[in-house]
């Protein structure tokens, strides 16, 4: 949730744009008005019609003023940067300029901060003085609660006359961009990373067989079969004789699948699950790789393709989180099913799959021991909403306990740093 700061003051944010009430201006210039006309009912020389005059010229000079200034205001915006792990503090500072010799009396500034759908837009408002080339800082400190894009900045600039009776109003497109990635936490050693670190550095060499992918040659060695001879670069040496190598077919890391399809219908919590979702996904991603453990992320984009990413470390984030759909329940239910029955055939992808989903469908059930039965490691790591009860909780798991029958562990999170616990099924 923004929180405006102005000298050291703390304001609500608004829904609706704040404009400043016409009525009370209305108001003021009716009541003028009918007591300068008054005098001239009983003073009928120019003394009477005096009053009546003096505020007509005022008006007139509010005007005038009005005009001179309306376009005096510069803008300059600046945050204190530009990426930002949720709830992480931060602010965005916007600079106002008076570039008119004259003084403003009164300058209201509305400032907006709004996700990158436009979908939750938040406005602020405050008023600024300013004197003749003058300029004032005004800051708005930030923590946002979700993952995302989010644009903040002036919209809407009001400039008033010295009167109050007029105004003028200057607006902006001059938003600041910012990106909120998920946090990534720091766990503890866990079973899963100790173990594949161990396989990866057995299976990190070439070998003979499995020639799928092919790696480099060396001299030929007593006891090489003879089918892996290079003949050709043999025949080009003379009497050496080389072997042809191959990289192993079994990558031992684990590939992580998102699953972002969700049953649930408040927006709110579907925000939270992506949230809760990608930090868990992330922080066991960035553990794996600092053991050593190959990894691999595979997700549905924003087109409706599978991506396969090796790009899982903290100042990558950003890049991924452009190519992510939210968290929603327009797509196929059975979309992460089909989308893991699909990476199943892929022999060069890792060998142990962690499914983080929302979904606790009968599809995803069959889809994990499908993989099982293919002697893959098989994991599932079920998202909840965090303000569930253990019974809300218990009926919604009901989906894997036909898991726990095929040894594949399934776990329950609900923030992302919860995620060690798949390590010690």
């Amino acid at each position: 949730m923004p929180v405006f700061r102005r000298k050291g003051k703390e304001r609500r944010a608004a829904a609706r744009i704040p404009v400043a009430p016409v009525a009370p201006r209305v108001a003021f210039a009716v009541v003028a008005g009918l007591i300068c006309i008054v005098p001239p009912l009983f003073v009928s020389d120019l003394i009477g019609y005096l009053p009546l005059l003096l505020l007509l010229c005022a008006v007139g000079a509010a005007a005038a003023y009005l005009r001179l200034v309306g376009k005096s205001v510069a803008i300059e915006q600046r945050a204190s940067h530009y990426e930002w792990m949720r709830e992480e503090q931060g602010s965005v500072t916007v600079r106002l300029t008076n570039g008119s010799a004259l003084p403003l009396v009164r300058v209201d500034a509305v400032f907006a901060v709004a996700d990158s759908d436009g979908l939750d837009v938040s406005y602020l408002a405050t008023s600024a003085v300013l004197g003749s080339h003058q300029s004032e800082e005004i800051g708005i400190d930030l923590s946002f609660d979700h993952v995302g894009i989010h644009q903040v900045g002036l919209v809407q600039v009001q400039v008033f006359d010295f009167l109050g009776l007029f105004s003028r109003t200057l607006r902006t497109t001059k938003m600041v961009t910012l990106r909120v990635v998920p946090r990534v936490y720091e766990i503890e050693r866990m079973r899963l990373s100790e173990n594949l670190s161990a396989d990866a550095k057995r299976n990190a060499k070439s070998v003979l067989s499995d020639d799928v992918d092919y790696a480099y040659v060396r001299e030929y060695e007593m006891g090489d079969p003879m089918k892996k001879v290079h003949w050709k670069l043999s025949a080009r040496n003379g009497r050496q004789l080389f072997t042809k190598l191959f990289e192993a077919h079994n990558n031992p890391g684990i590939a992580i699948l998102l699953d972002f399809y969700s049953a649930e219908k408040d927006p709110e919590t579907l925000l939270t699950g992506f949230d809760v979702m990608l930090e868990g996904a992330f922080t066991l991603a960035n553990h794996a790789q600092k053991n050593g453990v190959d990894v691999s992320l595979a997700f549905r984009d924003t087109r409706g393709e599978v991506q396969i990413t090796h790009r899982c470390t903290p100042h990558e984030l950003d890049l991924l989180i452009g190519d992510m759909p939210r968290l929603s329940d327009k797509p196929n239910p059975g979309d992460a099913a089909h989308m893991m029955t699909s990476l199943a055939s892929n022999p060069n992808l890792q060998t142990d799959f962690y499914l983080f989903t929302t979904d606790f469908s009968a599809s995803n059930v069959q889809a994990l021991e499908s993989l099982k039965r293919e002697k893959r490691g098989v994991a599932a790591v079920a998202i909840m909403p965090p303000n569930l009860t253990e019974v809300e909780r218990a009926q919604r798991l009901g989906a894997f306990k036909e898991l726990s029958t095929h040894a594949i562990p399934c776990v329950w999170i609900d923030r992302g740093d919860e995620v060690w616990k798949v390590g010690v099924q």
